[in-house]
C-alpha cells in the first residue's frame, strides 16, 4: 500500500505547525495514508483524503504517546487542518482541501494560500481531470453492483482491515472483481452446492488466514490477484499454522477445503 506520491508545497515551511514535530510529523503522516481514490470499505465509503484510523494505531505509527497523538490531532483540529468522525470502533480523519491540493495544476498558476492550511500546491478549483471523474464513475459503478463478486471484495476488504488497520484501496475494478471471481470459482469446485452465505463465510474466515501468512513479502503484497496467483504458497503457509503479526502462533489449519468442511460438515 506504500506506493504513489503526494504533493507539497514548500510554502508548508511558513505554516504555524511546521516548528511543531509531533503535529507536523502527524500530518504528513495523515496526508502519505489517506486513500487517494473512492472505494468502499464494508458499508464505509471512503473518499480521496480520508482515513480510518484510531489513536492507538497512530502512537504505534509514529511511536509517540497517545496524549502527543491527542494533542497534536487538537492543533490540526483546531487549524482546520483535518476533521475526524469518531465512531465506537475507529475513527475517520478527512484531510481538509485535499482535492484542492493535490488535483494536477495545468495551468502552472501559483495560487493563494489559506492562512491556517499548509500549503500543497493548492491548483485551480475549477479543474476537474479526466483521471478524477473516471475514478468517480468506477465508485458509482461499484456501489450499483451488489452482486456476489461485490459481496466477496467486500469480505476481503474486512478481513484486511481488521488485520492491518489499515483500508484496502481498490484500485482497478476490473482486475479485483476478476480476481475474485476466479477465487469463487477455485470455491465452488470444492462445494458447488453451498449456499451463497455458506460460501462467503467460508472465503471471509479464508481472506482472515491469508492476511495472517508469515511471510512479510506476500504481507505487504496482499491482494486478491496475490491469493490467486500464488494460490498454493498460502495455503502452504495456512497449513504451517503460523500467523505473521507479532510473531504469533495460529491454530493449524490445512487450508480452505478443511476450514469450510469443519464449518459446513453435513
Amino acid at each position: 500500500m506504500n506506493n504513489g506520491w503526494i504533493k507539497l508545497h514548500r510554502q508548508v515551511l511558513d505554516w504555524r505547525w511546521y516548528t511543531d514535530p509531533n503535529t507536523i510529523r502527524l500530518f504528513l503522516h495523515l496526508l502519505l495514508k489517506a486513500t487517494s481514490k473512492p472505494f468502499m470499505l464494508g458499508e464505509i465509503e471512503l473518499l480521496p483524503g480520508q482515513l480510518i484510523t484510531g489513536r492507538k494505531a497512530l502512537s504505534e505509527e509514529l511511536k509517540l504517546s497517545e496524549q502527543e497523538i491527542r494533542t497534536a490531532i487538537q492543533k490540526l483540529k483546531n487549524g482546520k487542518n483535518v476533521t475526524i468522525k469518531t465512531t465506537n470502533k475507529f475513527s475517520i480523519v478527512t484531510i481538509c482541501n485535499w482535492e484542492e491540493y493535490q488535483i494536477i495544476n495545468t495551468s502552472n498558476q501559483p495560487t493563494e494560500q489559506p492562512t491556517e492550511q499548509p500549503a500543497i500546491n493548492q491548483p485551480s478549483t475549477s479543474h476537474q481531470p479526466h483521471t478524477r471523474i473516471k475514478e468517480l464513475k468506477e465508485l458509482k459503478e461499484y456501489k450499483k453492483k451488489d452482486d456476489f463478486v461485490a459481496q466477496i471484495i467486500r469480505a476481503f476488504q474486512k478481513s484486511y482491515f481488521e488485520f492491518f488497520s489499515q483500508e484496502y484501496a481498490l484500485l482497478n475494478m476490473g482486475k479485483e472483481r476478476a480476481a475474485a471471481g476466479k477465487i469463487l470459482a477455485l470455491y465452488k469446485q470444492k462445494f458447488p452446492d453451498h449456499s451463497s452465505t455458506e460460501s462467503l463465510s467460508g472465503l471471509s474466515i479464508f481472506f482472515t488466514k491469508c492476511c495472517k501468512v508469515p511471510d512479510p513479502w506476500l504481507q505487504k503484497n496482499m491482494s486478491l490477484s496475490m491469493i490467486v496467483s500464488k494460490f498454493n504458497e498460502i495455503q502452504n503457509h495456512i497449513n504451517n499454522g503460523k500467523s505473521g503479526k507479532n510473531g504469533s502462533v495460529a491454530s493449524k489449519s490445512p487450508g480452505i477445503d478443511a476450514i469450510v468442511d469443519s464449518l459446513y460438515k453435513a
